[in-house]
This record gives C-alpha cells, structure tokens and sequence, in this order.
C-alpha cells in the first residue's frame, strides 16, 4: 500500500569546510503537513537532490523503504 499522506520537500544550509563555501543539501519529510524527519547533507548538488526527492514523492513508497532510495541515491551519484 502506498503512503500518500507523506511530503517530501528540498532543504539546505550553507557550510564551509577548508575555507570554502558549500551548499549541502536534503530532504524534510511532512506527515499529514506536520515535519516528521530531516534527513541533511545528503548532496552538495541540487539537480541530483531535486531528482531524488521526486523518487518517492512520485512513487509514494513506504517509509520504511526512504533510507535505501537515499543509500542507493548517494552510491549513484558519489
């Protein structure tokens, strides 16, 4: 049974490591409108993350299944 009460939306924050500037960016997760998790600093690059989080918005997998699609996202793009 697929899950359409969650939400899976872009988020990021800027850092610095070794004097340069990055944008790291992540996916928050909405339940019924309602913040359930953040997962951060899965890419620095936008497109790829953007394309990640249309995976299970999309395709409105379980939840159980988000921390393989981001495992397999980063092995696939690293």
């Amino acid at each position: 049974m697929r899950n359409k009460q969650l939400e899976y939306a872009l988020i990021s924050h800027k850092s610095e490591v070794d004097g340069i500037s990055l944008t790291e960016y992540g996916m928050a997760i909405y339940k019924c409108g309602i913040l359930f998790r953040i997962i951060e600093d899965i890419s620095t690059n936008l497109i790829a993350t953007e394309k990640l989080i249309d995976i299970p918005n999309e395709e409105k997998p379980e939840l159980i299944h988000l921390d393989d699609i981001v495992e397999d996202f980063c092995w696939e793009f690293t």
